[in-house]
């Protein structure tokens, strides 16, 4: 069902979201997904509205939902999470992590590069230095696979002094 649905891209989103998120990602009205919103939380007590988020009411609602989801559909999720958070930010503290880890789960890594050194060097200002480091670790690994692919010659184009594939046969 829809509010199905709205509620998949929600758990997708992280234990709290947003209905523009929804909307936005799921191309549907903003009056639709408040809609499902409300049920959920008024007659299935699913979730619980605050300000302008909701967040599941328990964890384990949120990892049934996001467990259920078939992995190609889920990625497609957080490639649509991670691309409208980046293009909409609002400075919510926290932004750039949230931005990294979607477009990271849609398998977007140097997409999500930037958002990887903004989160470590923002984390280093707070003194959270084990979170620091493990961010710009997981940068500097996407850059050290993408310097290696780089470098790698490619399949398809001859080394110096080869000659292309034949084909004329």
């Amino acid at each position: 069902s829809g509010d199905r649905e709205i509620l998949e891209g929600a758990a997708v989103e992280g234990m709290l979201f947003h209905s523009a998120t929804l909307a936005g990602c799921l191309e549907l009205s903003k009056i639709r997904v408040l809609g499902a919103l409300q049920r959920s939380e008024k007659e299935h007590h699913l979730i619980h509205s605050e300000e302008e988020s909701y967040t599941f009411d328990h964890p384990l609602i949120r990892e049934i939902l996001f467990e259920a989801i078939i992995p190609e559909l889920r990625r497609e999720y957080h490639r649509l999470i991670g691309h409208f958070l980046s293009e909409n930010r609002r400075g919510r503290p926290g932004e750039e992590a949230a931005i990294a880890w979607q477009l990271l789960e849609a398998g977007e890594e140097e997409a999500a590069l930037p958002y990887l050194i903004e989160a470590g060097v923002r984390a280093r200002k707070l003194y959270a230095n084990t979170e620091a480091l493990s961010l710009l670790d997981r940068a500097e690994t996407i850059l050290s696979r993408m310097r290696d692919r780089a470098r790698a010659p490619t399949a398809a184009a001859p080394q110096p002094g080869e000659t292309g594939p034949d084909l004329t046969a």
